[in-house]
């Protein structure tokens, strides 16, 4: 009798625990080195980044924005796509290329670059 009631109780709770499925984060991670127009690491600091990813390398469509503000350290920077912003489903880096285009600007106090 004791065997049949362990053996129902694993079974109930088997047939009564919800499936959990982990999801995959959806997110890329992207470093790189910024440089001025002569080859050269730009100022250490804080700037702000934008990554833009398009279907073509010209002309083509806004597949994704997001933009960052992170320190960059003899040019060298460290971003997650998809950290403030979701990458969208339809984004696939697996069927296509696709193209990215990064801004960027430095941040002295409040003001960057961009704020002219």
């Amino acid at each position: 009798m004791k065997k049949l009631f362990l053996s129902l109780s694993a079974v109930g709770i088997v047939a009564f625990t919800p499936v959990v499925q982990a999801q995959i984060p959806r997110t890329l991670t992207v470093q790189g080195m910024l440089a001025d127009s002569l080859s050269k690491p730009i100022v250490d600091g804080i700037h702000r980044i934008t990554i833009r990813v398009y279907d073509r390398q010209t002309g083509g469509n806004p597949l994704y924005f997001e933009e960052f503000t992170t320190p960059a350290f003899k040019g060298l920077f460290n971003l997650t796509l998809g950290s403030t912003k979701l990458l969208p489903k339809s984004l696939t880096f697996d069927k296509h290329r696709t193209f990215a285009f990064i801004q960027t600007a430095f941040i002295v106090g409040n003001k960057s670059s961009w704020d002219k």
